[in-house]
């Protein structure tokens, strides 16, 4: 080791080594590297950064870059900003005004079972009795569409959904071949004759 003497926390170089070191830095050195690098951005030019007011979807993403909750009005206007985005790339009429909001369904219903679970919550009883509705109608959709029915009867093959026959592409093989006996192409075909 070196007979430098190590810079004391609540420096630049201080909080470099915690760094370097898989330490987590503490809160001098963090002010410190964040006083560092405002004074290199000024004397760089760059401006400081404006927040952004609440109410735009500018707003919306700094709530987002700092880990908060956005507020509704931050919300409304990202909704406002992707329904006007989504109209101009459809070529659809912009809209100016807020989108209606969408209502969740109701518990009872396999949306609101779902719904529970992204939430983390457990589902309640008139969920779970939807879903297991909900699957069993699924269930037994998907087995009409198999070779046996619901109860096992078998089906006759005209009942079975016809799948269409792939076209045959040609391949270069055969266009090769296809090539070498047309006069016009071959020219060895014009000497043999």
């Amino acid at each position: 080791m070196s007979g430098r003497a190590l810079k004391p926390c609540g420096t630049r170089a201080a909080y470099q080594r915690h760094l370097r070191r898989g330490e987590t830095p503490d809160e001098a050195c963090t002010a410190a590297k964040r006083a560092y690098d405002r004074e290199r951005s000024h004397a760089r030019g760059a401006r400081p950064r404006r927040d952004a007011p609440c109410g735009t979807a500018a707003g919306f993403e700094r709530h987002r870059r700092r880990y908060e909750t956005p507020c509704q009005a931050c919300r409304d206007a990202l909704r406002l900003y992707q329904a006007q985005y989504k109209a101009r790339r459809l070529g659809r009429p912009v809209p100016t005004g807020m989108p209606p909001r969408r209502e969740p369904l109701p518990c009872g219903t396999n949306a609101g079972y779902h719904r529970h679970w992204r939430r983390g919550q457990k589902p309640c009883a008139a969920c779970t009795a939807a879903r297991s509705a909900y699957a069993k109608t699924w269930r037994e959709n998907r087995a009409k569409r198999t070779t046996r029915g619901v109860r096992g009867e078998e089906r006759s093959a005209s009942d079975r959904p016809q799948r269409p026959r792939p076209v045959r592409a040609l391949i270069p093989g055969r266009i090769a071949g296809a090539l070498a006996h047309d006069p016009d192409t071959n020219p060895r075909q014009e000497r043999s004759r």
